[in-house]
């Protein structure tokens, strides 16, 4: 039996090495391997590690970028309960889960550039000095840049380069390691609401920006975990080579860009949510926290979801998961219509599980799919600059709505403008679906040297 062949031409170097043979039989020989390092980590070993280091990561951002609106009540009760002080905290609200997402490009820039473990670190400090700030801030303008863009900045930085360094650790196993990190945003979301109502009924609101402020530095030693180092090539990488600047020349980059951006609707409930459901609802501030957590439930259950489409063999194909994702997608969408419809609170628990498990489906089937479109080293800049533009939506969305229930004195308008825009967005992934077709089979060509570059007319 001939030996196997390898030609890898990426971090690799002329070593003698025992290949196993599907009889058994070891025997020894030449050929390009990988430098000793990461390599005898993909897809086991301190992989684990960092997978389960990634998770906490996202779970403690995620729990406290999509939280911020338990503190609405306490910040109009602190700073003025009129009309404009209301518009205001919402802009606060707002202007937190954007500078998360606008600082993602930059968190991916950064971890090219300087790593993965210092822009984390960096994001971790700036998240838990924007939080000990706000302890001490008597001024809404103070407050509203502590408390939101720079704990929303630093939670950003972090955020990219935490879900983007799977692809280090991760080949065979990328669709399960991506599944279960995105599991971590239904938990995280489960558990903060809730956490941070009691928090807030215990001691008080500033009280409990400080211990969010302890929780943050968190991010530091998670991060020490990733313990692969950027690849020395004697020379500085260009800005243009860290963020991936070629991107841009394709038609499917600029396809998945609007698609994040339409999908910022869903931050309309993260956003008008809670005030939603308190006062034109009148469910208790404890009760709407708890309609968080349910959304958190019902996330990650579709994440399991995610994960056994994985496992079943007529759903476990990329079109199949395509296919899923875009039915995911236009019925999360239709659930955000219906929550704004809702009259009491077992309705809005409904539609609210019904959020969670549609929009957290959707959400953890795309990073595997993603990878294969644009590449897995493209991703974690991809993803980024698609943060960025839903951070665009998410300052621009909510305002929107917001404007629309006063002109119209419809409180349920934000939700209306929500679900089309989240219904929408679905008709700009499914074109995706041929670029998808196209990857796949340019992939299985370019598995012979392991490095694949997608013709900018193709995808």
């Amino acid at each position: 039996m001939a030996p196997e062949t390898f030609s890898l031409k990426e971090n690799m170097e002329k070593t003698t090495v025992i290949s196993e043979f599907p009889d058994g039989g070891e025997y020894p020989h030449e050929r390009p391997a990988l430098k000793r390092g990461l390599s005898q980590h993909v897809d086991g070993g301190w992989a684990w590690v960092a997978l389960i280091a990634g998770f906490f990561i996202q779970f403690i951002i995620i729990g406290l970028v999509l939280s911020m609106g338990v503190f609405y009540s306490e910040l109009v009760a602190e700073f003025g309960g009129d009309a404009s002080a209301s518009r205001a905290i919402s802009w606060l609200i707002s202007a937190s889960l954007g500078a998360n997402c606008f600082f993602g490009p930059i968190g991916s820039v950064s971890a090219n550039r300087f790593g993965y473990t210092q822009t984390i670190s960096v994001g971790g400090l700036l998240a838990s000095a924007g939080f000990f700030i706000t302890y001490f801030s008597t001024n809404f303008w103070l407050v509203f840049f502590s408390f939101g863009v720079m704990t929303g900045a630093g939670l950003g930085l972090s955020l990219s380069p935490s879900f983007g360094v799977i692809a280090f650790y991760f080949d065979k196993r990328k669709k399960f390691a991506t599944t279960f990190m995105t599991l971590s945003v239904g938990v995280g979301l489960m558990v903060f609401p809730s956490l941070e109502r009691y928090l807030i009924n215990a001691y008080n609101w500033r009280d409990t920006s400080l211990i969010l402020s302890a929780i943050s530095l968190n991010l530091i030693p998670f991060s020490l975990l990733f313990t692969h180092r950027k690849k020395s090539t004697g020379s500085t990488s260009s800005f243009r080579d860290n963020a991936d600047l070629s991107l841009f020349s394709k038609v499917s980059f600029y396809l998945m860009m609007v698609n994040f951006f339409l999908m910022a609707g869903y931050n309309v409930l993260n956003v008008c949510g809670m005030r939603f459901a308190v006062h034109a609802r009148g469910v208790s501030e404890t009760d709407a926290a708890f309609l968080f957590s349910m959304q958190g439930l019902t996330n990650c259950l579709a994440r399991l979801s995610a994960m056994a489409f994985g496992c079943i063999p007529w759903t476990s194909s990329n079109r199949a998961r395509w296919t899923i994702l875009n039915v995911f997608t236009i019925l999360g969408g239709l659930a955000l219509i219906l929550f704004g419809v809702a009259s009491d609170f077992l309705q809005l628990c409904i539609f609210c599980a019904g959020i969670g498990y549609f929009v957290g489906g959707r959400f953890a089937l795309l990073p595997a799919l993603q990878m294969e479109i644009f590449a897995a080293k493209r991703f974690t800049t991809s993803w980024s600059y698609g943060t960025f533009c839903m951070g665009m939506g998410t300052l621009l969305l909510p305002s929107i709505g917001n404007w629309l229930a006063v002109q119209t004195s419809t409180p349920e308008a934000p939700f209306y403008l929500a679900g089309i825009c989240v219904i929408s967005a679905a008709a700009f992934t499914i074109p995706l679906g041929r670029c998808l077709g196209v990857s796949s089979e340019l992939r299985k060509v370019g598995k012979q040297t392991q490095e694949l570059e997608y013709p900018p007319e193709l995808i």
